[in-house]
């Protein structure tokens, strides 16, 4: 079941992916893999609410779940960045917003500490992870914690040079600081 999940997952079938690892979570209620996979699953298909209660899930299996972690942070983020994107006023990072039909129920202060405190367990736990720390960076940014968040996209780009996202988002955080020469950079 978790061999055809992943490749339904492949193949963007994310609902035929998600019937897979829930057969295989049956079987093996005690696999935090297959919760983490459901929770990817339902996060791709714009489920953010069910993918955050099983990413949890897995944690709660296994507490040490590294990849759990990172994809609770960038649930977090992307909700907060949809969020930001639908407020006209707000400069968006994104060219074209994802879709989310089933958002979190959470504010954007508490999605916004979660993405925080998920994003520094995913860099203590995987320190060599580009991912990590651009998630870090963003989620830092969102709290208009500035230097920190050039701090980490800095460590993105420094870990994995060629990561595009960590060099326009350095350019993002130069825009808010008001540093036009930096941004152009």
């Amino acid at each position: 079941h978790q061999i055809h999940g992943h490749f339904l997952d492949a193949s963007e079938r994310n609902l035929e992916a998600f019937a897979e690892y829930l057969e295989a979570s049956r079987i093996d209620d005690t696999d935090s893999n297959n919760k983490q996979w459901m929770g990817e699953s339902k996060m791709s298909g714009g489920d953010f609410a069910a993918a955050e209660e099983h990413m949890l899930a897995a944690l709660a299996l296994d507490p040490e779940h590294a990849r759990a972690a990172e994809n609770l942070a960038g649930l977090y983020v992307r909700q907060l960045e949809s969020m930001e994107e639908q407020d006209e006023s707000s400069y968006s990072r994104r060219t074209r917003p994802e879709p989310i039909h089933q958002p979190i129920d959470r504010s954007p202060g508490e999605l916004a500490e979660r993405a925080a405190h998920f994003s520094k367990i995913a860099v203590l736990d995987r320190p060599d992870n580009p991912y990590n720390h651009y998630i870090a960076g963003t989620a830092a940014l969102l709290q208009g914690k500035l230097d920190e968040a050039l701090d980490a996209y800095q460590t993105s780009i420094d870990k994995s040079p060629k990561r595009a996202f960590s060099h326009l988002a350095i350019g993002h955080v130069h825009l808010a600081k008001e540093d036009l020469d930096a941004a152009l950079e």
